[in-house]
């Protein structure tokens, strides 16, 4: 049977949340100068330290992932961060109806929906030959709002999702293992506004990941979130866990 890893730094995320809420700050704060982020956005500039590539086509990520290949930056870093996800999957869309010189991803490729798989296939081939580099990808998405119907009724509630297209998320939930949402909340007693970190799913928003006695609502920040996980694989089956060299 498969084995639980005790390294927090294996397990991979993809976190959305509110504009500003601090989403790059907290992979910086997370994996330091061993992480490179793949920049689509200028946001990132601001923090002190940060290391990355700007990112403005998809041709671009393609030199950028070449880059990758290369012994001296393997060695330099462990960890990919994509800033933003939403931006990179707008990329390989114009990318692909370029190609085609169509103006829907639908219509790409003969149609018929071909051009939508070549795009699965495509996002897919290209994250999964960056980790096989060796790297851990975590992906930033801004949220946005969908309405949504209680089953069985016609109440209707409002839910924060990642703001990437639907084709570049399904890709994205099967190769991470949680789902983080950042958002600014009013603490009920100082009526002061916290950032707090969700790992579970409810109504309001979209969250989950792989273990089921992870906290949620906790403070937003890297230290927060990894003695959360590290409490999380501690209450898993011993029998479960991997023997690790500390």
């Amino acid at each position: 049977p498969q084995k639980v890893s005790k390294d927090v730094a294996s397990y991979t995320t993809l976190l959305y949340g509110t504009p500003k809420a601090g989403k790059t700050t907290f992979y910086y704060e997370m994996f330091g100068d061993k992480a490179i982020f793949a920049r689509t956005e200028k946001g990132s500039k601001a923090i002190g330290g940060l290391l990355g590539q700007d990112i403005a086509s998809w041709s671009d990520f393609m030199k950028f992932k070449k880059q990758l290949q290369r012994k001296e930056v393997q060695a330099r870093f462990s960890t990919v961060v994509i800033d933003t996800f939403d931006n990179l999957c707008i990329y390989l869309e114009k990318f692909i109806k370029n190609k085609y010189q169509v103006d829907k991803l639908n219509d790409a490729a003969g149609g018929w929906g071909a051009g939508q798989k070549e795009f699965t296939e495509i996002l897919l081939t290209t994250l999964n030959e960056i980790e096989s580099y060796g790297y851990t990808i975590h992906f930033i998405s801004h949220a946005t709002k969908a309405m949504e119907k209680i089953p069985g009724t016609e109440t209707e509630f409002e839910k924060f999702y990642p703001a990437a297209t639907k084709r570049g998320m399904e890709v994205a939930t099967k190769m991470v293992d949680f789902i983080l949402f950042a958002y600014l909340a009013i603490d009920p007693e100082t009526k002061q506004e916290k950032r707090v970190l969700y790992t579970r799913e409810t109504m309001s928003f979209q969250a989950g990941g792989r273990f089921k006695n992870i906290r949620t609502g906790i403070p937003f920040s890297a230290e927060s979130y990894n003695k959360a996980l590290s409490e999380a694989i501690d209450l898993e089956d011993p029998a479960h866990l991997k023997e690790e060299l500390s």
